[in-house]
């Protein structure tokens, strides 16, 4: 048994729940692919993967050895990538994690035009607000947004930054009055962001905390489903201004509490930490920093 490809073939089988696929994947048969993930459980001595009619289901010894194996196959494909970096250019898969409110409101056209430039590259990308362990989820590198990013685990390169916007509907301003303060906000109907850090404890900064809580109305885990929650004049939410921008130039949307401080969303790109990153995630890191800069 060749201990590296076995473990592909059950990191694969975990991640499309079917032997068939996996086989058809990576041209192989679907009798060698059981044949494989066996004599992997054998030489292991603990099974991996329940096996039914149904469904395919991670053992608890499972869970821990695809987190592993994950890792592993990272770091070899990392040290073929470094001496096939040298004097060539980049190519092969390139698996990105991004936001997916970010990336529908500002990311097509340059990843469409990023793919343009880098033919060679296989563009594998994942779009989710929920952010995800990278090295876990097999992603070479992806984008993250944050007030302030404290993963040490992770080489972060600061890409942008937008403001953070406290919104309403002008017909739910004109029914319940906007609030004046931070504290007037307990009166009030206000939605919040299921992912966020923070919670329910908006980023605005009182006279003696950095931020302000609120009573959820609803917990949303999309900011442009919470957005048109707002536009219905149901509450008051707080959004990235790259998702309430366009209904805020229309005055669908009005900015509340403007002059109240807070921090700004910072976007950054990021990839795990290594003494060298591969070139593929060199040129797309250095890519998303020439484009931000030129329109952010």
């Amino acid at each position: 048994m060749d201990r590296f490809v076995a473990m592909r073939v059950f990191v694969r089988i975990a991640d499309l729940g079917s032997f068939s696929r996996v086989a058809e994947e990576m041209e192989l048969s679907s009798s060698y692919v059981s044949k494989l993930l066996q004599q992997l459980e054998d030489s292991l001595g603990a099974k991996l993967l329940q096996r039914t009619t149904r469904r395919l289901q991670l053992t608890d010894a499972g869970a821990a050895y695809l987190a592993q194996c994950r890792r592993i196959l990272a770091l070899t494909e990392e040290a073929d990538a470094l001496v096939a970096d040298l004097g060539q250019r980049p190519k092969g898969q390139l698996r990105i994690n991004l936001p997916l409110a970010f990336a529908n409101a500002r990311l097509g056209p340059l990843m469409s035009r990023f793919a343009r430039q880098y033919p060679e590259l296989e563009l594998d990308l994942h779009l989710s607000d929920q952010q995800v362990d990278l090295l876990e989820g097999g992603f070479d590198c992806g984008l993250r947004l944050s007030t302030q990013f404290r993963d040490s685990s992770y080489i972060a390169v600061s890409l942008a930054s937008y403001r953070i916007v406290v919104c309403a509907s002008p017909a739910y301003v004109e029914r319940h009055g906007a609030p004046a303060t931070p504290g007037e906000l307990a009166r009030h109907r206000c939605f919040v962001y299921a992912y966020a850090n923070a919670g329910n404890r908006w980023p605005l900064q009182t006279e003696d905390q950095p931020y302000v809580s609120v009573d959820g109305a609803m917990r949303v885990n999309s900011t442009p489903f919470m957005k048109s929650f707002i536009l219905d004049g149901l509450g008051i939410g707080v959004l990235p201004e790259f998702v309430a921008r366009p209904e805020l130039d229309e005055g669908r949307l009005v900015e509340v509490l403007a002059e109240v401080a807070r921090p700004e969303l910072k976007l950054y790109a990021v990839y795990p930490e290594r003494s060298l990153a591969p070139a593929k995630v060199r040129v797309w890191v250095d890519f998303m920093k020439r484009e931000m800069r030129r329109t952010p």
